[in-house]
């Protein structure tokens, strides 16, 4: 939620910086984007808006073919 950030931006979770986007697509209220986030912040999954990127906030969806 929030105005997309541009690719670079750093990903934040609190006061430490856990990746960066790489891009996104969609409107303020509906997007969807890629990033790179740094394992350890999500496991376990952090509660939904814990992340964010300039003025967006972030919720990570890792996918399930994914085993990390």
């Amino acid at each position: 939620v929030g105005p997309l950030p541009a690719p670079g931006t750093p990903v934040m979770f609190g006061d430490k910086e856990a990746g960066e986007t790489a891009s996104a697509t969609g409107s303020d209220s509906g997007a969807i984007g890629l990033a790179m986030i740094r394992i350890e912040y999500l496991d376990p999954p952090p509660p939904p808006g814990s992340f964010v990127a300039g003025d967006a906030k972030l919720t990570p969806l890792k996918p399930d073919w994914a085993k990390f």
